[in-house]
C-alpha cells in the first residue's frame, strides 16, 4: 500500500487561541506574556506530521475485516461500519518529535501543563489539515466518518498494532512509536481511519462519557 506524508511548517497560534487554551483570557499580564513566549517558541520548533494511505477492503467476516490483503481489524462494529465500503484511509497524526523535545525543557508544573495544552493545538493544526485533504481528495461529494483505536470498547487500543502494520512506516516517517500499552509516543498523536458513510456515524454515539467536552453527537447507547 502506498502511503503519503503531510507536514506543516511554519505553525502559527494566535494570541486569542493561546489564551483560550490556557484559560488566561483574564490572566495577569506577566502570565499572558510568558504564555505567548512559550507559544512562539513552540511555533518555531514544531513540525507536525501525518501519514496516510488508501487501503482496499479485500475480505470480510462476521467480526473481522481484511485490508490490503494482509492486515485484519477484528471488531464487529468495524465490520458493521464497513459493510459495502470498498476502501478506508488509515492515518496517524502527531505534534512531532520536535514539539515533544521543546516541551521537555520545562520544569515548572504550570509551564509543563501549558506546554502540553499548546501541543494539543499544534496537533489540531495537522489533524485539521489532514481531514480537509482526505475529504477533498477521496470523499468530495459524500459524507466521511472516522474510527479510532481505543475510543470505544468495541475497537480497543490494541488495534493500534494492526493499524501501524497497515501503514507500515509510521516510525520511520513520523517518529511515532507504540509503547507496550499501545499508547503512542509522542503522546500528542492520534490515529484511526476515514471511510465513506452516509448515516452520519460518530464514535460519540456509542461513548458513555456524557460530559466529554469534545462530544460531537448525542449518546445513543
Amino acid at each position: 500500500m502506498e502511503t503519503y506524508r503531510l507536514t506543516l511548517q511554519p505553525v502559527s497560534l494566535t494570541q486569542e487561541e493561546v489564551l483560550a487554551a490556557l484559560h488566561l483570557e483574564e490572566g495577569e499580564p506577566e502570565d499572558i506574556e510568558r504564555a505567548m513566549e512559550m507559544a512562539q517558541g513552540l511555533c518555531e520548533a514544531a513540525c507536525p506530521k501525518a501519514l496516510y494511505g488508501v487501503a482496499p477492503v479485500t475480505d470480510q467476516g462476521e467480526d473481522w475485516v481484511e485490508l490490503d490483503g494482509r492486515v485484519r481489524f477484528t471488531s464487529k462494529l468495524v465490520c458493521e461500519n464497513l459493510e459495502g465500503v470498498h476502501k478506508i484511509i488509515p492515518y496517524v497524526c502527531t505534534c512531532g518529535l520536535e514539539a515533544q523535545a521543546w516541551s521537555e525543557q520545562f520544569q515548572d508544573p504550570l509551564e509543563e501543563f501549558w506546554a502540553e495544552e499548546l501541543k494539543i493545538r499544534v496537533l489540531g493544526r495537522i489533524s485539521g489539515l489532514l481531514h480537509r485533504k482526505i475529504k477533498e481528495t477521496y470523499f468530495p461529494s459524500g459524507k466521511m466518518a472516522s474510527m479510532n483505536p481505543g475510543s470505544l470498547k468495541q475497537w480497543p487500543l490494541t488495534a493500534q498494532g494492526e493499524l501501524f502494520s497497515l501503514l507500515g512506516t509510521v516510525t520511520q516517517q513520523l517518529g511515532v512509536t507504540l509503547a507496550d500499552s499501545f499508547l503512542m509516543l509522542p503522546h500528542k498523536s492520534t490515529s484511526g481511519f476515514f471511510f465513506a458513510n452516509d448515516t452520519g456515524y460518530e464514535n460519540c454515539q456509542l461513548c458513555p462519557l456524557l460530559d466529554c467536552p469534545n462530544r460531537r453527537a448525542k449518546f445513543q447507547g
